[in-house]
């Protein structure tokens, strides 16, 4: 058993599995990336994700060889690196799915077709097939701001950051609008407020 919800437009899609538990995104990805390789049909040997994906799943991609593309928030920056690099999936935690072999962008219904045929190919339960990837504590909060001022002009808040990732172990590096192959490491990522007035 499994269940399947589209937004409205279809664009996304969410799965749960035969408890009625959700899948994340970020598991679906991994499923896939992981079947389609298996069938020879991962162009590249690499998958697109963003920066908002659980570090789980670049530690499932590393472990079965296939490379991980990381672009900035929105279903079309990783659009545009699935055409740059010429990718055939990739996606968003947020149930964007694009298999690039089908469509040109992210189908929720054909999403869903992809994952059950999936399952029935290897005759496993979506939860089973989740099971490839572990997830890492995340968290996600949002913030109001006054104004869009660059967050880079803002001293104080990057010597902050700064901290933050060298708690994590690593030394800040820009992350937003950029792609970047190698798998991050536990970080802190502060995009810029470029839509709304908040960052998250």
């Amino acid at each position: 058993d499994v269940g399947i919800s589209l937004d409205g437009d279809a664009d996304r899609v969410i799965f749960s599995d035969a408890s009625g538990t959700t899948v994340s995104g970020d598991r679906i990805l991994a499923l896939c990336a992981l079947a389609l390789k298996e069938e020879g049909k991962l162009s590249g040997n690499s998958m697109v994700c963003t920066v908002m994906s659980n570090l789980g799943l670049h530690e499932a991609m590393r472990k079965a060889s296939i490379g991980v593309v990381t672009t900035a928030v929105s279903d079309r920056h990783v659009i545009e690196a699935l055409r740059k690099g010429g990718y055939s999936f990739g996606g968003e935690n947020s149930g964007h799915l694009i298999f690039s072999d089908y469509a040109s962008t992210g189908d929720g219904i054909l999403s869903a077709l992809q994952v059950l045929r999936f399952m029935r190919k290897k005759g496993a339960t979506l939860a089973d097939l989740a099971a490839g990837m572990r997830e890492y504590p995340q968290a996600l909060v949002n913030l109001k701001v006054k104004s869009r001022i660059p967050l880079v002009q803002l001293n104080a808040l990057q010597e902050e950051i700064c901290k933050a990732d060298a708690a994590f172990g690593q030394q800040r590096v820009k992350r937003h609008q950029q792609i970047k192959v190698e798998p991050p490491e536990p970080h802190c990522h502060l995009p810029p407020p470029l839509r709304c007035s908040r960052v998250r």
